[in-house]
């Protein structure tokens, strides 16, 4: 009698864990289901939304180099290139983006890009920044470069210092071709031969450029001073466009 009432016990409790674990495969199933309903929805939603995001860029095209302060305007609470990019996207008052650790996020108007002359007035640099070699001749741009005393040293072999200026000088004209551009002595001697000239730089890839202080020199302020910037532009009806060696885009 006591064998034949554990025995039922026994197949009772067999039958509740069958119970139980029955319940627990249809709850895991019903979770993964119910997961996959949600990724799948959203997966729908995401297409939906693409190809409303898809911008004119100009094609085959990275902005690399730097804006002179004031072309564009920073951008808060944007932490990655790609956030600025899809901003830029979405504004329709945006036409180029430029992003780096150091400016952060950057929106703005159309800009010329290396030798480009069409379009609007507002230029940045085609290449990405690297330091250059070069000096001021005067101390402040209300000396007379023809008296100053730093003329003196910075124009000597002995006591010049070409890696005073790292950072590209805009202002200073065109390209000085032929020997000022051989190498940065040439550049220097160049500079000082002429009475008016109170600043130059040379760079390897770039040639020489010597004139006046010009409007503004940039600082080496950080890590990222000679890293690239990334961005891009849209593409604006009836614009040329010129490939970074000059010509024009297909």
């Amino acid at each position: 009698l006591n064998c034949s009432f554990a025995c039922e016990r026994g197949k009772e409790a067999a039958v509740e864990m069958d119970r139980t674990l029955l319940f627990s495969l249809l709850s895991l199933l019903f979770t993964a289901l119910f997961t996959l309903y949600l990724s799948d929805s959203a997966v729908r939603r995401q297409e939906s939304v693409l190809p409303t995001l898809k911008c004119p860029w100009v094609e085959g095209e990275e902005l690399v180099g730097q804006c002179p302060k004031g072309t564009l305007t920073k951008v808060p609470d944007v932490t990655n290139a790609e956030d600025c990019g899809l901003r830029c996207c979405q504004d329709a008052a945006c036409v180029t983006w430029l992003y780096r650790g150091d400016t952060g996020c950057e929106h703005g108007p159309d800009v010329r890009i290396g030798m480009e002359k069409d379009g609007t007035p507002k230029w940045c640099e085609v290449d990405p920044p690297r330091p250059w070699q070069g000096q001021h001749l005067i101390e402040s741009k209300k000396q007379d470069p023809a008296t100053s005393a730093l003329r003196v040293q910075a124009c000597s072999a002995e006591t010049w210092n070409p890696n005073a200026l790292q950072g590209q000088c805009l202002g200073l004209g065109d390209q000085r071709k032929g020997a000022p551009s051989d190498d940065p002595a040439s550049c220097r001697d160049a500079c000082c031969a002429d009475k008016s000239c109170d600043t130059w730089q040379w760079r390897e890839d770039k040639g020489c450029f010597y004139g006046k202080r010009g409007f503004r020199c940039y600082e080496v302020e950080s890590e990222f001073a000679f890293q690239p910037f990334t961005g891009r532009r849209k593409r604006i009806p009836g614009r040329n466009y010129l490939t970074r060696d000059g010509k024009p885009q297909s």
